[in-house]
């Protein structure tokens, strides 16, 4: 017997209004070989890998590696991206640090229309914990800012440091405060038969979805602790296209959107708010 399809695709309410993320390259999904993200470049106080076994999201993370106690050659950073002066900016990305020897913590480096550097702004140190942290920072494009670069610096904390202290970096974002940035990139698992794809617009989700043959549906959404928030919609339906309407109210953060049919979860992808 073949095994059925089920697909769910989230649409965008308007057509008009597009996601968006600053950052070239956010997920380290893209490398030009195995040291070398693509849109990275790195000081040679750290090393770097390409990482498949810790990852927040994806294929891919990047493993760093701190092999130095001076902090003036530890940095890493993102290609240019275009900004606007006087706007508010919201940077989110993932760490998971549970080596007690260093930290790591964001800087935004901004710069003018001649992409001479301007100034840098230092967001909050990462946490030590053996799980994906995320951690978020606002900050205000200076006069005269036109570009600017998502960069990260490594810290050695040990009070005997012992050579090096190792982190794994994932997912950013970067966008003006106010606009709802939603990351949902890549297929289902292999093998699960579902095609997935989620798009949030302002405060409304529209799901639409196609089942083969009639079943019990579920789509809820969950916190990145886990924590239900959200039952999306639930009900029994008969085989054919639906589409549903659901208003949703969230905080800036990261959440997921999950579908079950008859009791079993077919597919889950990240939305990522910005406001």
């Amino acid at each position: 017997m073949k095994r059925a399809m089920w697909v769910l695709v989230l649409l965008a309410a308007f057509a008009s209004v597009k996601a968006s993320n600053l950052i070239p390259n956010p997920g380290f999904e893209n490398w030009t070989n195995s040291t070398t993200p693509a849109n990275w470049t790195y000081e040679t106080g750290i090393t770097v890998e390409q990482h498949s076994d810790t990852v927040y999201q994806g294929s891919y993370s990047a493993k760093v590696t701190l092999t130095t106690t001076d902090q003036t050659n530890t940095d890493m950073m993102s290609d240019f991206f275009s900004v606007i002066a006087g706007k508010n900016y919201q940077f989110v990305f993932h760490v998971f640090d549970n080596d007690y020897g260093g930290k790591v913590r964001l800087a935004v480096h901004w710069y003018d229309t001649n992409q001479n550097w301007i100034q840098s702004d230092w967001g909050d140190y990462s946490p030590t914990q053996q799980v994906w942290q995320q951690v978020s920072n606002t900050f205000t494009a200076p006069a005269g800012a036109a570009y600017a670069k998502f960069g990260y610096r490594f810290y050695d904390t040990a009070a005997g440091w012992d050579g090096d202290a190792v982190f794994y970096l994932d997912d950013m974002v970067a966008d003006t405060v106010g606009s709802p940035v939603f990351v949902a990139e890549g297929e289902a698992p292999p093998g699960s038969g579902v095609t997935l794809r989620s798009t949030l617009v302002r405060d409304r989700l529209d799901i639409a979805f196609s089942l083969p043959r009639a079943g019990a549906v579920s789509v809820a959404l969950y916190n990145a602790a886990g924590q239900r928030v959200q039952t999306l919609w639930q009900g029994t339906l008969s085989a054919g296209e639906h589409l549903r309407h659901i208003p949703v109210h969230l905080n800036t953060g990261i959440y997921f959107v999950t579908m079950s049919v008859d009791g079993r979860t077919v597919a889950t992808r990240r939305v990522v708010v910005v406001r």
